[in-house]
């Protein structure tokens, strides 16, 4: 049987893709979302706001996920940011990626806040 060294750093990695292989007592796959804790049991949380286009509010989990692809963005741009230097030069496909990015990024975030400050000054 072959041994496998394992950095402490990668450790926490290990144990949620254990934790993800085994299920719950419903029969659902755990795994840690980026908030922390494991899928709710009720699909309905009372205190979120309606920021959608219709009247009743969805059982999907809109501002979850949103809130845990977020949090990997926030990851991936800390972490290619922190390598590159002022002086790489990079194929104009990385950059047009990028901006589009940024320019995706920057329509939701303003629909959100004008979203949230419409329903807070009503």
């Amino acid at each position: 049987m072959k041994k496998y060294r394992i950095k402490r750093k990668d450790l926490s990695l290990v144990i949620e893709a254990i934790r993800y292989i085994h299920s719950d007592s419903h029969g659902r796959r755990l795994m840690r979302e980026a908030c922390g804790d494991k899928y709710p049991d009720s699909h309905v949380d009372p205190d979120g706001r309606m920021m959608d286009y219709g009247h009743t509010k969805s059982d999907s989990h809109e501002g979850r996920m949103t809130k845990a692809k977020l949090f990997r963005m926030a990851q991936m741009a800390q972490r290619l940011h922190d390598k590159l230097v002022d002086g790489d030069d990079l194929p104009g496909w990385v950059a047009d990626k990028v901006t589009t990015a940024e320019d995706r990024l920057m329509a939701a975030h303003n629909y959100i806040l004008y979203k949230i400050h419409r329903l807070e000054n009503r």
